[in-house]
């Protein structure tokens, strides 16, 4: 990759304003750092097309056809409902880049059986 990141968000509005602000008051930081800027794109990972539409916004200048994956995946509050699971794991597959790419995900324990486990965690990474 080239050193930059997305940001690809559910669509929530007030979650890509924060995002956006976010890298808008880190732009010192990052420009320090000698990278380039975060962009922040929205996906839903319920819709197949999403993710290629991520891809294709995040390739090259227009008219390369440089296919770009994240090297980095940070995910929040996204485990809680099972159903979601598999289109959210199969959209991060087909992000990150095979060679060393990271998923971080945030977990929030809310559902857990009468031994202790976590049954939305563990449905997740199944």
């Amino acid at each position: 990759t080239d050193g930059g990141a997305e940001l690809p968000s559910d669509g929530s509005d007030t979650l890509l304003e924060i995002l956006e602000h976010n890298v808008e008051v880190n732009r010192e930081l990052i420009t320090l750092s000698n990278t380039n800027m975060p962009r922040v794109m929205e996906l839903d990972w319920t819709q197949p097309h999403q993710m290629e539409r991520v891809l294709a916004q995040s390739a090259g200048p227009t008219g390369t056809s440089r296919r770009v994956l994240f090297d980095l995946v940070l995910c929040s509050d996204v485990t809680h409902f099972s159903a979601m699971h598999q289109p959210l794991a199969s959209n991060i597959a087909g992000l990150l880049n095979p060679d060393g790419g990271v998923c971080l995900v945030s977990h929030q324990e809310r559902m857990l059986t009468l031994n202790g486990h976590d049954m939305q965690l563990e449905d997740f990474i199944s």
